[in-house]
């Protein structure tokens, strides 16, 4: 086995040994012949050759064996460990005694070459023996380490395999020379970073194969020193310590294999940040830097995006900024996505997730397959995704495969990963066997819980859904789980037990799906997955595929070739929305190809000028064209021509569809439901206008609510500022009352948890609380809670299931910011399945949460997004992504349309939820004429929130125009008996002094955090409580009617409205700014008419706060 993580204990999977495995039919089966009749020997020939590779006669030098100079490359050394890998393997599963001895005697030559010390680099050995001024360890670029991880990872495969020591031996002695060379790189504090460190996975891999802990230790070390590197690279990821890692950045190679290191030293031993920087990082590259074929890097060369813009970084074969992904100049070296490959498996077995197996098959499948030609003898270095038939410039690497080319590195690690190929089919747990890559094999499966069995999958996967499993050469009766992987990109499909079928939706993709199996012998499973053919569109920031699809089907990624079509060039051509595909099966060098046929249409291009850089836009129309589409990893094995995967789409005007808001405004007919939206803070109210606020909840003002011609009203609970307890009590009371007021009244009404963006909050007591009592009192069962933080006027935005918050001109998960540190309402996850779980302790699983993508609403696949909906049940969580206010009015549009065909649903969402759910149009901002009043007096300016963004926004506020004067509200006085009331009585005649001069006050609260001796959260929440009503009481104190007020902060703007002003209901005015609303208090007030501007803590950038003052000063 590749990695015998049996014993790891972070390990919640483990392979099954390759070699129990077999391929017996169909694409693996042709792959791994091919690579065992061809690849092999023919690697072998060019490692053998002097004329060509001359890395054989590099080590025979070495060994005294020859004479000569080095030649060739310098990592030459490491892709022949590679190729020794493959040959152990292939020589294993065909029983090839010839080349197991010409292993042997491969081994025997590097052991001669090895020096005493252990070290083994035939460059620097070479030139220590002419003394030709070469030397070791001088030069990074030399791939000394690099080679050494090979050797250690091909020393365990070769052990493992063979049970012979022979080749662990050398190994073990390079590896006692690395750990001397890291002793001294720490006692001088002299470090670099070795490029493409695969000696990180190989060191953890001598740990498992020998349990000497000193391997494992080595590794960490070797992993530590990286934050010890002056002047690293973004190119060498090591410009930052790894701990700060966020993003996938610079040599995709590089990257790949460092995180897939990484990973395993997770496997090993916990690190939290470790395992929190995998994930970001996965999720960098996952959901915005891989190609639709699975390959990684898109870029030649260039200059690091990333770090101080005026140091200009090079990097080379490298991610580069989000979406950059081009297609002519596509680099996706093969040895990076093999790298993914690698890293997504480690990932797996730590955390079985369906997800890391897809982007495993996507990688093997398209750009690995790829990279190697059918007959195995020719290669692509880098992989492309579109060729085109001339260019205007010249590419580094050939625009076709090569037998060979300098940079060897990317055939032996390709040999040795198809080679392997059968150790991505299963992972096993105690009595559970996990599926991975899906194709004909048999597997022997021994279990922790006894079961013992042949497992036999029989299909034609990838070309076919249809997958049959049975057992034979049952051992021992044991029943076991069988976790069959449904891909994220299958629409729908069933599993059978014994002919007894249960159907799959689409909710299910990307998942893993249990069945029991309680008697091996009698049991058949059958998995059916709709390989319907779909058209894949990217994000709108993947500039060169704007306005095209790429063809998909199964888990296979199309492409079309110029053989394939007679249109004079595939830039013609326009793909049909409406196509019909059909398949058919063709040979190309002798294998048969499962191709697809259909029409395209191609565009007139008379008297088109294809050699100008810009021309006039003339359409002549457009005409039907038979195409053949064939899979991506077949192309370029006939004659050269162009290729295209991405293909613009022919619209036509019949097939324009409807706009968000037509969507919207259809759905809204019939649906007369008075929308009640619960607001555990007053900021809610920052997406709307014209609106109602009832600061209480009692019958009359609900009734007064419910009596509105609005169809929306807001209650104030500021629960936020609640116990559990209380917030519990007062959300039964509410729910009671809309209950009999609804009935009373013979109105529907849909209830609205309104909670803060960024993830703060009674969650999920409060949804929790009203299900319970709607549930009691209506009878009905609630069917779902609709998940939405989607918050744009705040920088908040979900994608990918992970919820984010701008701070700058950056994204940051929820999960890493200061609001997730919260002392009452902290959380680790951002990915809300993960919040989901982890904030309801694992009553409902990730897995189980139904996500609304945002590719089915920008797509407008509202079918399938009211399928979603509909299969909701038992309070089932529904994540909805969402980037723009068009993905959220499609979303309410199919919301809409599932409450009317009689689903209920409660919702806990940010404030742009309510606003596109209660039909608020956009009115302008407000301004100094409708904000301030009394022009002889000055305003006020209450500061309470203490998150870091209102500090720098007080700091800047103080630093402006407006003519100010402030005071610090000292809440250390909360310490002395009676202090916060002689404090706020203090502060208080300072105020009426400064506004009745016609200046602004600015009072905030002390900018530390006081926290009280507790871990409570209850008398966390207390504390803050009472700094607060002692802060607000301010306001109420007041003798003098300011110009206008200002609140900032959540608790602070609430106490000031209920407390302080006494407002029982207010009119919501609009907003000042994105996101700041502003209230007109009513008559009951202590001002009544007054402009009221609620200012949330998490919101604006740092001039916002005196944006709006100066404007009102």
């Amino acid at each position: 086995m590749l990695t015998d993580t049996r014993k790891s204990p972070n390990a919640k999977v483990y392979p099954v040994d390759g070699l129990d495995v077999e391929w017996t039919k169909g694409l693996w089966k042709e792959r791994f012949d091919t690579c065992a009749a061809a690849t092999v020997p023919q690697l072998q020939h060019m490692f053998e050759s002097k004329d060509i590779s001359h890395v054989v006669e590099n080590f025979k030098i070495c060994a005294g064996e020859s004479d000569g100079e080095f030649d060739g490359t310098v990592f030459g050394d490491g892709d022949f460990y590679k190729w020794m890998e493959s040959a152990v393997y292939t020589a294993a599963k065909t029983k090839n005694r010839e080349l197991l001895d010409q292993i042997e005697e491969y081994i025997r030559l590097i052991g001669k070459a090895q020096q005493p010390d252990g070290y083994i680099s035939t460059k620097q050995i070479i030139g220590e023996m002419r003394q030709n001024g070469i030397t070791r360890m001088g030069d990074i670029n030399d791939f000394e380490v690099y080679n050494f991880g090979h050797l250690f990872t091909a020393a365990c495969l070769h052990k493992r395999i063979t049970g012979k020591d022979s080749f662990m031996e050398i190994a073990v002695r390079t590896a006692d020379y690395l750990e001397h060379l890291y002793a001294e790189a720490m006692a001088s504090g002299e470090v670099q970073t070795a490029v493409c460190p695969s000696h990180y996975m190989g060191l953890v891999e001598m740990y498992r194969t020998t349990k000497e802990s000193r391997y494992l230790c080595l590794a960490k070390q070797a992993v530590k020193l990286r934050d010890s590197v002056k002047n690293g690279m973004d190119d060498n990821q090591d410009r930052i310590p790894l701990r700060e890692h966020d993003r996938i950045i610079g040599h995709a190679v590089r990257a790949n294999y460092l995180y897939a290191g990484v990973a395993d030293l997770c496997l090993e031993e916990t690190d939290e940040d470790y395992q929190r920087v995998l994930h970001q990082v996965w999720r960098s590259l996952a959901d915005k830097k891989i190609y639709i074929t699975g390959g990684c890097g898109a870029l030649y060369n260039g200059a690091s995006p990333y770090g101080n813009f005026f140091v200009d970084q090079k990097i080379h074969q490298a991610y580069g900024y989000e979406y950059q992904l081009p297609n002519i100049t596509a680099y996706n070296e093969t040895c990076a996505s093999l790298g993914g490959v690698f890293w997504a498996y480690r990932m797996f077995q730590m955390e079985p997730e369906a997800e890391y197996f897809d982007m495993i098959e996507r990688m093997m499948l398209n750009t690995n397959l790829a990279a190697l030609s059918l007959d195995g003898k020719r290669f692509f270095y880098e992989n492309m995704l579109r060729r085109a038939k001339k260019l205007d410039y010249e590419l580094i690497w050939p625009l076709s495969r090569s037998e060979y080319i300098l940079s060897y590195c990317c055939p032996p690690n390709l040999a040795r990963t198809v080679a392997q190929s059968s150790e991505y089919a299963y992972t096993v747990s105690k009595d559970t066997v996990w599926l991975g890559m899906y194709g004909a094999n048999r597997a022997r499966i021994r279990l922790e819980n006894g079961a013992d069995f042949c497992l036999v999958q029989d299909t034609e996967y990838p070309f076919d859904g249809r997958i049959r499993f049975t057992c034979e050469s049952v051992r021992a009766k044991q029943g076991f789980f069988l976790n069959l992987r449904i891909p994220g990109w299958a629409a729908g499909g069933s599993i059978s037990v014994n002919g007894t079928e249960r159907k799959l939706t689409k909710t299910q993709a990307g998942t893993y799906q249990t069945v029991e199996v309680t008697d091996p012998e009698r049991t058949e499973v059958l998995l059916l997955l709709d390989m319907n053919v779909r058209y894949t569109t990217a994000h709108n920031m993947v500039e060169e595929a704007c306005g095209q699809a790429a063809v998909e089907r199964g888990p296979l990624v199309y492409c079309c070739e110029g053989a394939d079509t007679e249109a004079e060039t595939l830039d013609d051509l326009y793909l049909d929305p409406d196509a019909e595909f059909g398949t058919a099966q063709i040979e190309i060098e002798g294998r048969r190809i499962s191709a697809l046929e259909t029409e395209f249409y191609r565009m007139d291009r008379e008297g088109y000028d294809r050699n100008a850089l810009y021309q006039p836009l003339v359409f002549r129309g457009m005409q039907k064209e038979k195409v053949r589409l064939i899979p991506y990893y077949a192309w370029d094995n006939r004659e050269f021509g162009e290729m295209r995967i991405w293909f613009p789409v022919a619209y036509t005007k019949e097939k324009q569809e409807k706009t968000a808001e037509e969507l919207l405004s259809e759905s809204r007919h019939g649906f007369r439901h008075k929308i009640v939206v619960l607001d555990d803070d007053p900021t809610g109210v920052q997406t709307v206008h014209g609106v109602s606020v009832y600061t209480d909840w009692d019958e009359d003002s609900i009734r007064s609510g419910f009596d509105e011609e609005n169809d929306m009203f807001f209650i104030l609970t500021n629960s936020r500022s609640f116990s559990e307890e209380e917030t519990e009590r007062v959300h039964r009371e509410i729910a009671k009352r809309v209950c009999r007021i609804a009935e009373e009244t013979g109105k529907a009404f849909q209830l609205i948890s309104r909670g803060d963006s960024t993830l703060r909050g009674h969650y999920p007591l409060e949804t929790q609380t009203l299900r319970q009592e709607l549930e009691k009192c209506a009878g009905i069962p609630v069917d779902g809670e609709i998940l939405c933080p989607f918050f744009p006027e705040g920088g908040r935005v979900t994608m990918g299931n992970v919820h984010y918050v701008r701070e700058g001109s950056m994204l940051v998960p929820a999960g890493m910011t200061e609001f997730a540190k919260d002392q009452t309402f902290g959380y680790r996850a951002s990915d809300l399945t993960e919040y989901v779980e982890e904030k309801t302790a694992g009553t409902y699983r990730k897995e189980s949460c139904i996500c609304i993508t945002l590719e089915e609403l920008q797509n407008r696949e509202t079918e399938r997004i009211l399928e979603k909906l509909l299969s909701a049940e038992r309070f089932d969580k529904i994540i909805v992504n969402a980037v723009s206010y068009e993905d959220l009015k499609i979303f309410c549009a199919v919301y809409m349309d599932a409450v009317k065909a009689g689903k209920r649903y409660l919702a806990r969402t940010a404030a742009a939820f309510p606003k596109v759910l209660g039909g608020i149009a956009d009115q302008p901002l407000l301004g100094r004429k409708e904000l301030r009043q009394e022009e002889k007096n000055g305003g006020i300016v209450l500061i309470g929130s203490h998150v870091n963004k209102t500090t720098r926004q007080l700091e800047c506020l103080m630093e402006g125009k407006a003519e100010l004067e402030s005071m610090e509200f000292d809440v250390s006085m909360q310490s002395v008996p009676g202090g916060l009331q002689k404090e706020a009585e203090r502060v208080t005649e300072w105020a009426d002094s400064v506004i009745g001069s016609g200046k602004t006050a600015v009072i905030y609260t002390s900018r530390r955090v006081l926290a009280p001796d507790t871990e409570d959260k209850d008398q966390i929440l207390e504390a803050s409580v009472r700094i607060s009503d002692a802060v607000t009481s301010v306001i109420g104190r007041l003798q003098v009617k300011p110009a206008f007020i200002i609140a900032k902060g959540g608790i602070t703007s609430s106490d000031v409205g209920t407390k302080a002003l006494h407002v029982k209901k207010a009119r919501v005015m609009g907003q000042v700014q994105k996101g700041i609303p502003v209230w007109m208090t009513g008559a009951e007030s202590k001002f009544p008419g007054m402009p009221y501007i609620i200012f949330p803590g998490n919101v604006g950038d740092d001039n916002t706060l005196r944006n709006i003052v100066e404007e009102l000063v």
